[in-house]
Formats: structure tokens, C-alpha cells, sequence
């Protein structure tokens, strides 16, 4: 087979940008990471490039492509081509942005120690965002098709299997806007892309909208469904669909929404409130009434509203669990935060008589009624160590003492007499990050009005992360957490 002159450069092209790419993906070996997730994902785009590399360069000798036309050939390197650009576009992009001096060590350290709570044996980045969202994405599913991409590009040949690489079913990619800079309060936010971790693992949203549509499909009337819905057009059929796309829709951010819930408590409720609404951009009329917008996302007021009663629901004891831990002298605000807690219950109520469109009208109807499926298929979780507890909530409490004398909310609480501690590790508790990020937002609410603590006393400033005092304060708490777990796997180990 002759292989033309234009074949030949669409190599050469290949084989530089193969070089360019190696070369990043060492110098990228060099760099400082707070999670060796980053250094192995390196390690396995080095193995596709160096694939790539192999089967492009036996374009050259022609004894792999001897019964192969030069368009085959041709088209077998434009789609390796492809996977290049994919690889410098999609995973660079991440892997840079995991970089340690992008990153805060703590907060990745310890949502890296939550994630392998929800499944053992996960890898996770985290990094900013430059769209400026916050995002959650199963990068294994991309590497998975990148690698198949790979090996079927060249179907005469028995390449290596690179999925052999790959030593752990989840890599999770979470990302946070660029302009946050990943502060400690508002990485509780994360929580809810974390949530769509839970719900992918353990299935919550497929299960119950499958049971929803079974029982649906039926005992539907789609001539009454129609007339019910208002929906124009002959096709009842085609119409509902858009319909239950929305609920299914919903259904996953309200499960996402109720993980974070139960990861972090008040703190997750507060941070939706305090960040992600007062964020929002506004929607004109006519786009919020519109189909695109109905399906994708529940409003936040009716997220809100059910987030805050599945609280109320699962810890019915949570004042008392926050108020039983906590010193006298922070009592009142706490109680104060509670009162705080009760107005975004309250204002959420008024959700339920928002004006929706046709399609929002039905989802909503069908996600009220689904609520006691959704609360029950969280208690069938049999792996739930990531979700907070009465505990938690407890520790919580007795940490907002510590901010108020500026001081990290950290303490390793001894159940024993403190000479006798050691003989008895068991009996030492070390908080989890859900209650140190817990008692920041109850600190954050009410404390920041104490304007002796505050140099500006600015509310606003805490939860866009501007006050550095605070900030760091929390995430020296972090750190210790993770250090001190850290430690507790070691001498569980010995």
C-alpha cells in the first residue's frame, strides 16, 4: 500500500502534538497535587499517549496497514488526532487545576475522605471552574470511551488493553467557580455536587423514577393526562414526555439537594440560601415559564422548601442535639441561628403557591408525592458513614464556642479521664469536617453581627469568603481533622 503525501503530514502532525503532550503530562509529573488522583490519571494519559505514539508510528512501516486503504488509514489517524485533542482539552484542564497551589489542601483532603465514605474505592479531583459553576462529572465514563476510542481505531490490530489502568470504578470530577477560590464555607456547596455521586452509586433517582413511570404508564388515561395538562397538539403521548423528563429531572437535584442535607445539615441549608440563591441571575418571565427551563432545574424556593422539611424529619431532635453540646456563653447565638433557620422554613412555604408553568405545575405535584419513596430509599443505604448524625450535630454546637474566641473549631473530646485516654483510643472523639463546616455557618449567621469579632462586621463579606480570619480559622480546624484521621486509619492499620 502506498501511503500518500498528505497521510504523511497528517503523521508528522500527530507524532509533534504527541511530543508537546508528553512533554506537559512529565512536567506536570513534577508538580505538587493534594491528591495523588491527579499524579495516576497522569500516569494513565501517558500510557494512551504512548499507545498512540506506537500505532502511529507503524503508519510508517506499513506492516500493521498492509491490507488497509490510505483513506482508512487517513481516517484511523484523524480519529487518534481526535483523542489527542481531547485528551489536551479535557483532562489537562482538570488535572491542572488540581494543582495544590489552586486548591485548598483541607478542603480536598477532606471531601476526598467523604467521597470514599459514599464508595471505597473512588478517585476524586477537584479543581475551578473557568464557566464558573459548580459541576459534578464521572470522569471514568470519558476515560472509558477515550480508551475504547483508542484501541478499536485500529481494528487489525490486538492493542493493549489500556482500560487495565484504570484501578478504581468511580473518578468523580468536581469543580467550583474560579472566583470563589474554593473558601471553607462555601465548599459545603460541593456537598450537593457530591450528591450526585450518591444518587449515580446507589442508584436513588433511577429506582424511584422507574417505579414512578411503572405506575404511571400503568394506570395512565393519556386522553385525561391531557385534558389534566392543558397540553395542545393531538399526540398525548409525545407531549407527557417532556413531562416526565422534567420530573426526572427534578428528581435528581432534589436527591443531590437532600444528600447534601445529610451531609452537612443546617450548613448545606444555609449556604443554598446565603450563596447559590442570592447568586441566582434573575429570569425574565418568559424564559422561566418556558419548557427548556421548567425541565432542567426546580426552583429554588420549592428546593428550599423540601430541603428543609427532610431535615426537620430526619433530625426531629436538632435543636436539641446543637444546644446540648454548646458552652453557655454561645447558647444564645445558636438559638439566634435557629430563629434564622425557621424564616427560610417559613419563606419557603410560599413556594408552593409560586406561579409555574404547565410542565414545572406537574413536576412539582409529582415530586410531593414522591417524598416518602425518595426519604425511605436514604434509609435502604447500607455504606451511610458520609451522612451526619445526632453526634455530629452535638459537636457541632460545642465547636462554635471555639470561633467565638477566634480559635479553630477543633477539639478531640475525651469520654475518659484525659491520663487514661490512650489505653482507651475508642473513647476519643475527633469531629468530622460536617461538624466543623456546621458549626462555621452557625457561627457565620449570627456571629457576624458581633462586630468586636468582626473588622468590618460584614455579614456578606463571611459568605463570599472575604473575611481571611475566619476563613483560615476554619480551615486550620480542616486540617486538623484530616491529620487526625489520618492518623486514626494508621494505628487502626497497626
Amino acid at each position: 500500500m502506498h501511503v500518500d503525501r498528505h497521510t504523511k503530514l497528517i503523521q508528522a502532525q500527530i507524532l509533534k502534538r504527541i511530543a508537546g503532550l508528553r512533554n506537559e503530562l512529565i512536567d506536570l509529573r513534577l508538580d505538587s497535587f493534594p491528591s495523588k488522583t491527579s499524579l495516576q490519571l497522569i500516569d494513565v494519559l501517558l500510557n494512551v499517549v504512548n499507545f498512540i505514539e506506537g500505532q502511529v508510528d507503524a503508519t510508517g512501516a506499513l506492516s500493521v496497514f498492509s491490507h488497509s486503504s490510505a483513506i482508512e488509514v487517513t481516517k484511523a489517524l484523524l480519529i487518534q488526532d481526535k483523542i489527542l485533542v481531547e485528551v489536551s482539552s479535557r483532562f489537562l484542564e482538570a488535572i491542572n487545576g488540581s494543582k495544590s497551589d489552586k486548591n485548598n489542601w483541607a478542603v480536598v483532603s477532606s471531601f476526598e475522605k467523604l467521597s470514599k465514605e459514599i464508595f471505597r474505592r473512588t478517585q476524586v479531583l477537584i479543581h475551578p471552574s473557568y464557566d464558573n459553576n459548580y459541576s459534578y462529572e464521572d470522569l471514568m465514563r470519558t476515560l472509558e470511551e477515550l480508551v475504547t476510542s483508542v484501541n478499536n481505531s485500529f481494528s487489525d490490530q490486538s492493542s493493549v488493553a489500556l482500560s487495565a489502568y484504570l484501578a478504581t470504578p468511580y473518578l468523580i470530577d468536581i469543580t467550583y467557580p474560579i472566583t470563589d477560590n474554593l473558601n471553607t464555607l462555601n465548599s459545603v456547596i460541593l456537598g450537593h455536587e457530591l450528591g450526585h455521586f450518591v444518587d449515580e452509586v446507589n442508584k436513588l433517582s433511577e429506582r424511584v423514577f422507574e417505579n414512578f413511570v411503572d405506575d404511571l404508564g400503568s394506570n395512565i388515561d393519556w386522553l385525561a393526562i391531557k385534558a389534566d395538562l392543558g397540553i395542545d397538539g393531538t399526540d398525548a403521548k409525545s407531549e407527557v414526555k417532556f413531562y416526565l423528563r422534567a420530573v426526572g429531572n427534578w428528581l435528581k437535584e432534589i436527591i443531590s439537594d437532600f444528600s447534601a442535607t445529610l451531609m452537612f445539615g443546617p450548613a448545606w441549608i444555609f449556604a443554598f440560601e446565603q450563596v447559590v440563591m442570592a447568586t441566582e441571575t434573575p429570569m425574565p418571565s418568559h424564559l422561566i415559564s418556558s419548557r427548556n427551563r421548567s425541565i432542567k432545574y426546580p426552583p429554588s424556593n420549592f428546593r428550599m422548601k423540601l430541603m428543609v422539611d427532610f431535615f426537620q424529619d430526619w433530625f426531629p431532635n436538632y435543636r436539641e442535639n446543637l444546644l446540648t453540646g454548646a458552652n453557655s456563653d454561645v447558647r444564645d447565638l445558636i438559638i439566634d441561628s435557629l430563629k434564622e433557620f425557621d424564616l427560610l422554613a417559613s419563606d419557603a412555604q410560599n413556594s408552593l403557591t409560586d406561579e409555574l408553568s404547565g410542565i414545572a405545575q406537574f413536576a412539582r405535584r409529582q415530586l410531593i408525592k414522591l417524598l416518602p419513596e425518595i426519604t425511605e430509599s436514604f434509609r435502604t443505604i447500607s455504606h451511610n458513614t458520609w451522612m451526619m448524625t445526632e453526634k455530629d450535630l452535638e459537636l457541632s454546637g460545642k465547636l462554635v464556642h471555639y470561633l467565638s474566641e477566634r480559635l479553630p473549631p477543633f477539639d478531640v473530646i475525651n469520654l475518659c479521664n484525659p491520663e487514661n485516654h490512650a489505653a482507651h483510643p475508642e473513647k476519643v472523639i475527633v469531629p468530622r469536617m460536617q461538624s466543623v463546616l456546621c458549626a462555621a455557618w452557625l457561627f457565620a449567621i449570627e456571629g457576624s453581627k458581633n462586630r468586636s469579632w468582626l473588622s468590618n462586621g460584614n455579614m456578606q463579606g463571611i459568605t463570599k469568603g472575604n473575611h481571611v480570619l475566619l476563613d483560615n480559622l476554619i480551615s486550620k480546624a480542616l486540617e486538623a481533622c484530616s491529620i487526625a484521621h489520618i492518623q486514626d486509619e494508621h494505628r487502626f492499620r497497626n
